[in-house]
């Protein structure tokens, strides 16, 4: 059951990664007398994309770059999650091009060489980035 609930998160979070753009029709207007003076055109704001982080780094990729990624996110997390010798929710999991970048502090060295080799061995990461760090302890 807990596999299924996994695979649900995982799930919904791909969808809200994922996210999309979409554009906003921009009305259309009678041209306007000449003798009638015209406001100064503004250039169209963007909002800003759901699931873009700060620091833009979706920036050039296609959708499916960034669907794939979520992808290996999920299964990275995932597998995380589910290694009852890492304490996943302390495993912080950021994909960009198949890199798979670990952050946050965990209890011991093992648990940081374990979820290296869990990042690693999910399908479809081309390379891990360890940045994480062990717990001081009080």
């Amino acid at each position: 059951m807990r596999f299924d609930q996994a695979m649900c998160g995982a799930a919904i979070a791909l969808a809200l990664i994922a996210g999309c753009k979409r554009e906003e029709p921009k009305p259309t207007t009678a041209p306007a007398s000449p003798s009638t003076p015209q406001p100064a055109e503004r250039p169209p704001t963007e909002a800003p994309q759901v699931g873009t982080p700060p620091g833009g780094t979706d920036a050039g990729r296609t959708v499916g770059q960034v669907v794939d990624d979520a992808t290996i996110n999920a299964k990275v997390k995932i597998a995380l999650l589910q290694a009852p010798d890492v304490k996943g929710t302390d495993v912080n999991v950021d994909t960009v091009n198949g890199t798979v970048t670990l952050k946050g502090a965990v209890e011991s060295q093992a648990q940081v060489d374990r979820a290296v080799q869990i990042a690693r061995a999910a399908e479809g990461v081309k390379a891990v980035s360890n940045q994480l760090t062990l717990k001081t302890k009080p």
